[in-house]
C-alpha cells in the first residue's frame, strides 16, 4: 500500500527523473510541483527514521535540489 515506506522511496525515486525531463523541457510549471513532492516524500521518510544511507547521502540531496532549482 500506500503507507508503506518502500512503495514511498519508489515513487520518490520515480518523480526526480520526471520532474528533471519536465524541466528539461521547459515546463518548470509542472516540473515544481513534481519536485516538491519527490523531496516531501523524502522528508517523510526521514522523519519516520525510514531513510537509508543512500538515500540520506545522495537521493534526498538531489531532491532538494531540484526542488530550489525548479520552483525558486
Amino acid at each position: 500500500g500506500p503507507g508503506f515506506p518502500q512503495n514511498r522511496r519508489d515513487l520518490a525515486i520515480g518523480l526526480m527523473p520526471h520532474a528533471e525531463l519536465r524541466a528539461r523541457m521547459d515546463r518548470r510549471a509542472e516540473a515544481c510541483p513534481t519536485a516538491r513532492r519527490a523531496a516531501a516524500l523524502w522528508h517523510g521518510l526521514r522523519d519516520q527514521h525510514q531513510l537509508g544511507d543512500r538515500d540520506r547521502e545522495q537521493e534526498m540531496p538531489r531532491a532538494e535540489r531540484d526542488e530550489r532549482a525548479f520552483c525558486g
